[in-house]
Order: structure tokens, then C-alpha cells, then sequence
């Protein structure tokens, strides 16, 4: 991601994760990126690893969440979607505690998204309702 937010973190603690199941999920990122599948979320989980990566190889500190972007309605289908698939592979214990974070947040998100856009298309139908 290109914005300012995929390189900003919320203060959720993901749970540790192996090097060898890091790279599991990578492997998929990469193979969903190059698919063109996903693209919106495997986009944002790609950033996030790749800094995961960046932090180890630094000062030992705490992995944290980076902030969702805020995505179109058509974009949260697709991160939906993505994070669906994610959950139903074959993940390790630590691959599926650390999804399951993500995915919480990534939910939470996407509601708070949808709910905007319903706000939105609400007041759209009220002000065209009387022209």
C-alpha cells in the first residue's frame, strides 16, 4: 500500500509466530498477489508482514496490527473474501492465532466501512426522495 495508514500500527499485539509459519504466510500472500486475487487485502497482509520481517531483523520489540485502510465497498468484498480463504487453509496453531487477530480487526473494519456507506446511500435516497 502507498497510503500513510498501511505504515501505521494500532496498539493490538499479534500473537508470536514461528519463522518457518511467517513464511507460510508470505508463500500465500505471494501466491494470491500474483493470481490477482485478493489484491486489496493481500496488499494490506503483505505490508504487514513485510514489516514483521523488517522488525526482527531490528531491536526486539512486540509485533503490532498496522491500521486498516479504509476501503471501498467493493474492496471489502474482496478483503472479505481474502480473509475468508486465509482462515480456511491449512494453518498451524500459531498461523491461526495470529489470522484470527487479523481477522477480528479486519471485521470490525469492514462493518465500520459498510456502515458508512449505508449512512452515506441514506442520505443520498432522502435528498433525491423530494426532487
Amino acid at each position: 500500500m502507498n497510503d500513510d495508514t498501511s505504515q501505521m500500527a494500532l496498539p493490538i499485539v499479534l500473537p508470536s509466530l514461528p519463522d518457518s509459519d511467517l513464511a507460510g504466510l508470505v508463500n500465500w500472500v505471494a501466491a494470491k498477489q500474483q493470481q490477482g486475487q485478493y489484491l486489496p487485502f493481500v496488499g494490506w497482509l503483505g505490508d504487514m508482514l513485510a514489516s514483521e520481517i523488517h522488525r526482527r531483523a531490528g531491536e526486539p520489540v512486540e509485533a503490532v496490527m498496522h491500521l486498516v485502510p479504509e476501503w471501498s465497498p467493493s474492496e471489502a468484498s474482496e478483503v472479505l473474501l481474502g480473509l475468508f480463504v486465509l482462515t480456511h487453509i491449512g494453518l498451524t496453531n500459531e498461523q491461526a492465532k495470529f489470522v484470527n487477530v487479523i481477522e477480528q480487526h479486519v471485521v470490525v473494519e469492514v462493518a465500520v466501512t459498510l456502515e458508512r456507506c449505508q449512512g452515506i446511500f441514506e442520505k443520498y435516497q432522502s435528498e433525491t426522495a423530494g426532487a
